[in-house]
């Protein structure tokens, strides 16, 4: 089956993946689709399990293997940093 692009301006508010993440054999779909709404979004967004979940209908589970799957691929590294005063745990940093 042959693919015919319509035309998108691409001026603002995009996003640009490498297409090697896209076409990782070791990725699902799920995996793959959460990776690129992740990356949409601007530097700095918050985000959670259960917004995600929220936002794509589907049970925190389905977001959690994903992100564990991304995770294992090495695309996405979770860390949770302590506050220096109080030595508490602060909100959950995502880098990709």
């Amino acid at each position: 089956m042959a693919i015919i692009r319509g035309r998108i301006q691409a001026t603002e508010n995009f996003t640009i993946l490498p297409n090697h993440w896209l076409r990782d054999p070791n990725l699902s779909l799920k995996a793959i689709g959460l990776l690129a709404q992740v990356l949409s979004h601007s530097e700095g967004w918050s985000m959670s399990i259960n917004s995600l979940a929220k936002t794509n209908n589907v049970g925190k589970d389905a977001i959690r293997t994903a992100i564990k799957e991304l995770e294992d691929a090495g695309y996405l590294q979770r860390q949770q940093p302590r506050n220096g005063q109080t030595n508490r745990f602060e909100e959950s940093v995502w880098v990709t």
